[in-house]
């Protein structure tokens, strides 16, 4: 269960668990995006700050992740204003710092969701192809949203 995984790889860091529980909702927001998870099954759902508490001193990192803890799957989660190019690069060197974990190893699928300012950015780098190739080999996908995303679990 990649919940359990995760507390025993972080130990030192369950400050960084802002939110363990099966909330009909969950939410994570920074200057007006936002990514809301819809819990109508009432999973149980961690919400975990990557953003300057797992990842403290690397450059590029994402800001979130979200564990469906009944599901095994993870969902690393960029706000990010106008630069998508760049928020790609986060999700890439997040994904790169965190896929040796047993959590990350053991899930059944891995996403990941960039929530800009921007309307259907076309990127097209080899960033952008390595988190493609990377979430695909973990059944899952890249996704893009102005303003907000709402993911249904």
């Amino acid at each position: 269960m990649p919940c359990k995984s995760f507390i025993k790889e972080y130990p030192n860091d369950t400050d960084c668990v802002e939110y363990d529980g099966s909330a009909i909702e969950i939410t994570a927001d920074e200057n007006g995006k936002w990514f809301i998870i819809t819990n109508k099954t009432k999973k149980r759902i961690m919400k975990i700050k990557i953003d300057n508490c797992i990842i403290k001193n690397e450059q590029k990192k994402c800001d979130y992740l979200f564990i469906d803890c009944d599901k095994s799957t993870l969902y690393f989660v960029e706000l990010k204003g106008r630069n998508v190019s760049y928020a790609v690069k986060q999700i890439l060197a997040t994904l790169e710092k965190i896929k040796t974990c047993k959590f990350y190893k053991n899930s059944d699928s891995v996403n990941a969701y960039i929530v800009s300012s921007k309307r259907n950015p076309n990127i097209i780098s080899s960033e952008r192809n390595d988190v493609d190739t990377e979430l695909t080999a973990k059944n899952g996908k890249l996704e893009f949203s102005k303003i907000k995303y709402i993911l249904h679990v």
